[in-house]
């Protein structure tokens, strides 16, 4: 990404006065079918490894891997100014926002929401932007944004509409392109949009689910498990590196296959894996 694709005037107060920032490349991983976006820190290790990761992969006390808002890891992120400076000496694709546990900010992501010819939104994208009304930035692809608000929340998301919805933990890909006509700071997200927000994500990871007898959070999914399953795993491999070896790899695949069925297991295996 060049310089002049990040707007660095136009990222509020709110986010650049925090020192919740680190830097980003795109890395292709082994049976990857395109590339992801991996997190870095200022000191040039991979999130999650401050210390930087052994050539085995295995922890030591000398080099831990940690999650995200261990004190490690906040240490770890640095100030915007640092982070841009990093960023053009050209080492990295970008710079990012980290979302820490605790830190009174929800990030909203909506995925290949635009049309890359015509620049049409999706009905469902635009209200969301305008019932959030505030800061909204165009991703790096240009074909999703990325929505910051102050608020509280669990996260939440699925991948069969492209809706994620995440509070202390994640980071953002910032560009700094400002959505047409959105606000210009970090405002708080009402209540009722919040649970909203919630009632969509769960509609649409509802749908592939044949059976709905059981109540909330306990419904089967296809293959096997539950939602809450579903919502467990999910936050586990939060914290796992997708790229950890092929052996491995395939191994999260096949207990994925077994814990949720065929295709939640893979839209979740493949979701994982993209990261």
């Amino acid at each position: 990404m060049a310089d002049t694709d990040i707007d660095i005037d136009l990222i509020p107060s709110a986010l650049r006065g925090r020192a919740q920032w680190l830097l980003w490349r795109f890395v292709t991983k082994d049976k990857a079918a395109k590339p992801s976006k991996m997190p870095y820190y200022g000191n040039g290790h991979v999130r999650g490894w401050p210390h930087g990761k052994p050539r085995d992969g295995k922890p030591t006390e000398a080099q831990p891997r940690v999650d995200q808002g261990h004190e490690l890891d906040r240490a770890a992120l640095v100030d915007f100014a640092t982070a841009h400076r990093l960023y053009q000496a050209g080492r990295y694709d970008g710079i990012g926002f980290a979302f820490l546990p605790g830190d009174g900010l929800i990030g909203i992501d909506l995925d290949d929401v635009i049309d890359p010819e015509t620049g049409d939104v999706q009905e469902r994208a635009a209200g969301i932007i305008k019932a959030c009304a505030s800061f909204t930035e165009y991703s790096p692809s240009g074909t999703g944004v990325h929505i910051y608000c102050m608020g509280e929340t669990r996260s939440h998301k699925s991948n069969e509409i492209g809706v994620e919805m995440f509070c202390g933990r994640q980071f953002f890909t910032v560009t700094g392109r400002k959505f047409p006509d959105s606000v210009a700071e970090v405002t708080p997200i009402r209540p009722e949009v919040v649970e909203r927000l919630h009632q969509v994500i769960d509609e649409a990871r509802a749908k592939p689910r044949a059976i709905r007898s059981n109540p909330p959070g306990r419904q089967p999914v296809e293959g096997g498990g539950t939602h809450a399953d579903r919502d467990r795993i999910e936050s586990a491999l939060a914290f796992i590196p997708a790229d950890l070896g092929y052996n491995d790899w395939i191994a999260v695949g096949m207990a994925l296959y077994d814990t949720l069925g065929e295709s939640v297991g893979l839209a979740v295996w493949d979701y994982w894996s993209s990261k």
